[in-house]
């Protein structure tokens, strides 16, 4: 994908049903700055944003069916300034680093386990 497109700065996937983490592939367009996952089905459990992805990207956002968990390494996304994240139909264990918590919109926390966004320290 990376030689594909490889000035992609912008994404937006709607309506996919994704069995693997999608993660890997996409920390691949590393001039990505905006990616927006909407009405997306993920059969997965976990979903992993690794320390070495998306350095360039300012914007993220993820309205899941069928995301259990997602996990931010604390490296990861160093320019992020937006962080919009909803499931559909159950709450979703979030693991970020504390600097992340700033730039996650409030109204959409309210998607995930509340004591798992506090329980793990960064």
């Amino acid at each position: 994908m990376d030689f594909i497109f490889p000035s992609l700065e912008s994404l937006k996937l709607v309506g996919l049903h994704l069995e693997k983490d999608p993660m890997p592939a996409l920390k691949k367009l590393q001039r990505l700055e905006d990616v927006i996952l909407d009405s997306c089905c993920f059969s997965g459990e976990k979903m992993r944003i690794s320390e070495q992805g998306f350095g360039r990207l300012r914007k993220l956002v993820f309205y899941f069916d069928g995301l259990d968990e997602l996990q931010i390494d604390d490296e990861a996304m160093p320019s992020l300034m937006e962080l919009k994240l909803r499931t559909r139909g159950r709450q979703m264990k979030l693991m970020i680093p504390d600097r992340l918590r700033a730039v996650l919109d409030p109204p959409y926390i309210k998607s995930c386990i509340p004591e798992c966004i506090d329980a793990k320290k960064m």
